[in-house]
Formats: structure tokens, sequence, C-alpha cells
């Protein structure tokens, strides 16, 4: 095999926040160095209806995929297991990787860094004995990799490639549900569920969406906040089909941000449910009416510089919003 240079811990002068560990690439046999986030440095805030999660400090997400000099990307539980049962191809895959990686994961990583783990980790998967749900998994969490970058920098490239891993995710999610025992995931068959019904609402696959929301709903057996969550996004679904709702790739073949992820009222200012009575009893005791915060919100975002072209997505321009009252 061919020698491949690693960073030592010493050289890559990480933040407090990271540190470096040593593992084994399976398919060279090489050590090399890889960083991983410490559990103390994040704190989940909340999450979208496809399960995307929010955090407080560093997206452990950035980290999760490691990937060895030689090219082998997969999630740390991979590097855990022998390579009897890991390989379904290891040659194939030996031959493919055989001229090494450009790119330097060892260190700390931009947000296209870390969508390319996430790119190569699919690549490698199928070369290895791993239930479709796996796939699907790294399909999903590399679309919330590009959508953060396209969040972050309005990148129409990452845009997408969000709609054509959102694609697959959904096709193998798909499969797994009826074919693989989704059960052992930790979100659990409505999990699986809800993702697909959120997928194909997306994707402007109304019918079929309030098929798999229906099946939710309709579950007495389903957790709460999936419950909760499967309501919101099927009466969404229901507005978006009765309104003739465009696609999340139009005529055009050009991708389109997902939908906003909660039931509207139309009436207005065409605000949620949730904030018109949140904004009813606020208001009571001050001076203001629902027109002047929301122009107050409009000038705030006009002088920040931001073009609400930039913003893939209801949800991408609420937690930019949130992180610059925070600040």
């Amino acid at each position: 095999m061919q020698q491949f240079r690693t960073s030592t811990a010493d050289s890559l002068k990480l933040p407090p926040e990271l540190y470096a560990r040593e593992f084994i690439c399976p398919v060279s046999e090489l050590p090399f160095q890889a960083v991983v986030v410490k559990s103390r440095a994040y704190s989940l805030e909340g999450r979208d209806p496809d399960f995307r999660p929010h955090y407080k400090g560093v997206n452990p997400l950035h980290y999760a995929v490691i990937v060895s000099p030689y090219g082998f990307a997969a999630e740390e539980s991979q590097y855990k297991r022998s390579r009897q049962m890991l390989f379904r191809d290891r040659e194939g895959l030996a031959g493919r990787l055989s001229g090494g990686l450009r790119e330097d994961f060892s260190g700390m990583r931009s947000l296209q860094l870390a969508a390319r783990s996430y790119e190569l980790a699919i690549a490698v998967h199928e070369f290895l004995r791993v239930p479709q749900y796996e796939i699907a998994g790294l399909a999903l969490r590399g679309s919330w990799m590009h959508m953060e970058c396209h969040e972050e920098q309005g990148s129409p490239a990452s845009l997408a490639r969000v709609q054509v891993l959102r694609r697959i995710a959904l096709e193998k999610y798909m499969h797994a549900f009826e074919k693989e025992d989704v059960s052992k995931l930790k979100l659990g068959s409505h999990g699986v569920a809800m993702i697909v019904a959120e997928l194909l609402r997306e994707q402007g696959r109304f019918d079929e969406s309030l098929q798999w929301f229906m099946r939710l709903v309709s579950d007495r057996a389903c957790p709460g906040e999936i419950l909760r969550n499967a309501r919101n996004q099927m009466d969404l679904c229901k507005e978006q089909r009765g309104s003739g709702g465009e696609k999340a790739t139009g005529s055009d073949g050009a991708a389109a941000a997902p939908g906003p992820s909660r039931s509207l009222d139309r009436s207005n200012l065409s605000l949620y449910r949730d904030q018109r009575k949140w904004l009813g009893s606020a208001l009571d005791a001050s001076g203001l009416d629902e027109g002047s915060v929301c122009r107050a919100l409009l000038d705030a975002l006009k002088d920040s510089g931001r073009a609400v072209e930039s913003f893939a997505s209801e949800d991408a321009l609420r937690h930019w919003a949130t992180g610059k009252l925070k600040a």
C-alpha cells in the first residue's frame, strides 16, 4: 500500500471544542489522525420536520464522518467492525481509492469539507455490507450539510446537491421501510415514515405524501412528537396540493428549496397559527401592532446587508435571525 502523510495531534492546533483521535484505515491498514467533537461542546436546540438538528456550539455532524487519507469514509461505528463483516467488495473499493485524496480532512473542516465527507461516505458504502437505511441516513445528513452551505454562502451548486441527496435518501428509506428492519434505528419505523412523507411532500408528490402522513396520524403507537409534526405537515401538504403547490424541482429541472415546515393561517399577514396566537398575546401590553413588528424585522434584515434570496428556506432565515438576536 502507498504511504500517506497524516497530521499529528500536535500539528493540528485545534480549538478546545475539538480533539484528535487515532484510527486505522480498513483499506490501507495504516493509522491516521482524525478530529472529533467533544460532547460538551454542543447542545441540541431543536429539529426540523425531517429531523435535521440545530445545535448551539459546534455542529458534531461536521466531523461525524471519519475520512482516512486513503479515502475510506464512514462514521466511527464502521471502523470498529471486522474486515470480514465490513466489506462486500474490498478489492473493488481499494481499486477505486488507490489514488488517495486531494482534500485534507485531518484538521478543522469547512462547510464544503463537511458536505464532501458525506459524499465520500455514500460512495464508499456501496462497497460495504450495510443496509440501505444506513446509506439513506448518510444521504439525508449530507443534504443537511449542503443546505447549511447554501444558507451560509448562497451557493446554487449546494442547493442542487441538496435535492440530489434527498432523492437518494427518499429512494433508499422507502426501500428500507418495506424490506429492512428499521425498528432498530434510533428514529424507529415511525421516524422513517415521517422522513419519507416529508421528502415526498418537498418533491411535490402530495398524494403519496398524504398517504404516509395518514399512516402516522392513524397509528396509536406513533410517538407524540412525531404525531404532532405529522399532523402539521399533513395540513401543509393538503394546502400545497389544493393550491397547486410547486414541486421541489421546477419544470426546467432547477433546484428549489424545501417549503415551509408548519401549516399556515393564510389570513392577513399569513402568519403561522402558533405565531398569530403568540403575537396577539405579546402585543396586548405593547404600543406596536403586527405590521409594525414585521416592518421593523424587515428593515433590520435589509440593514444587515443580507438579501432574502440568499436563504434557502424560512427555517434558514429564522435560525440566522435567532443568532443575531442572541448575539
